[in-house]
């Protein structure tokens, strides 16, 4: 995992208090899990800059590759 990967979850963790492991954990491949996380990640891009820039770097890097 990347430095700015793991940020990133760090700061959705933070700012939503979720713990994506668990929920994970707990229903796995299930939609209301990946929901979920989908929500809490999109929640923390629209709060955060930080987290935007994190997102931003990670896309421009996998265009790269």
């Amino acid at each position: 995992m990347t430095n700015d990967l793991k940020r990133l979850a760090d700061i959705v963790v933070d700012w939503t208090g979720t713990d994506i492991d668990n929920l994970l954990r707990s229903s796995p491949g299930t939609d209301q899990a990946t929901q979920e996380f989908i929500r809490c990640l999109t929640w923390t891009l629209a709060q955060d800059p930080e987290a935007r820039r994190l997102l931003g770097r990670l896309l421009e890097d996998e265009f790269r590759s």
